[in-house]
């Protein structure tokens, strides 16, 4: 079996939803989960992590425009061909990783659309994350998520192996040996848990999940544009 992620995510703040509402053409790809009515978040029924108080905000599936629809699977996408941030807004790049750490390039998003969600975590001063994961036969081949937080620092997180994860932070480099990408992605959305080692069970990476239900409606909201987000980060 194979399956893929290449989502957005970001507490769904009004600040938030402006800004994806304005960027075409991730404002079509726009979703808000704010309850699980009916969903259960692991197969015992257990009660499920608090989301943010906003709701999480998923954009999904964003990619390369050579990649639509997704390989495999079908799915619809956007792409973030189009989608920049300022020059002048540094972030870690794959090229900048050396030989410490591997991404394919087929996956990782290239830097102007990085910037983008740089300049957008910091004009609303909300983490965003970008966050990928694919598997094939049911293992993992690649999981990686890029995280920005509002005071303009970003880290990158890549599973290179079972437990183990590498984080970037620009000038340094560790190697976390009881850790999960999903699970520092999720704590640094505010979705408290008791272990990061292994990977949580999480209802939006099920193949059943019932993404029509949480799709968002962005003719309602108000417009931003991608512009804005550059000159609130360069002022």
């Amino acid at each position: 079996m194979v399956w893929e992620a290449s989502h957005i995510y970001a507490p769904a703040s009004p600040a938030v939803l402006e800004v994806f509402c304005g960027t075409p053409p991730l404002a079509s790809a726009v979703h808000v989960i704010d309850r699980l009515d009916g969903v259960l978040w692991d197969a015992s029924g257990g009660q499920p992590y608090p989301l943010p108080e906003t709701g999480l905000l998923v954009v999904r599936e964003v990619v390369s425009s050579e990649r639509r629809p997704l390989r495999w699977t079908g799915e619809e996408t956007v792409s973030w061909q189009n989608v920049r941030g300022p020059d002048d807004l540094s972030v870690i790049t794959v090229d900048s990783l050396g030989e410490t750490t591997y991404l394919s390039y087929l996956y990782a998003p290239p830097a102007p659309f990085l910037r983008f969600l740089k300049a957008t975590s910091m004009r609303c001063a909300s983490v965003v994350v970008f966050y990928h994961h694919n598997t094939f036969n049911g293992l993992t081949e690649e999981e990686f998520a890029w995280v920005f937080d509002p005071a303009g620092q970003d880290r990158l997180y890549v599973r290179t192996g079972e437990t183990l994860v590498a984080v970037h932070t620009g000038a340094r480099y560790e190697v976390l040996s009881r850790a999960s990408v999903l699970a520092l992605v999720l704590r640094d959305l505010g979705v408290l848990l008791e272990d990061v080692a292994a990977p949580p069970a999480f209802p939006p990476h099920r193949l059943s999940f019932p993404w029509s239900r949480y799709r968002y409606d962005c003719g309602g909201a108000v417009s931003a544009t991608a512009a804005s987000v550059e000159d609130n980060a360069n002022g």
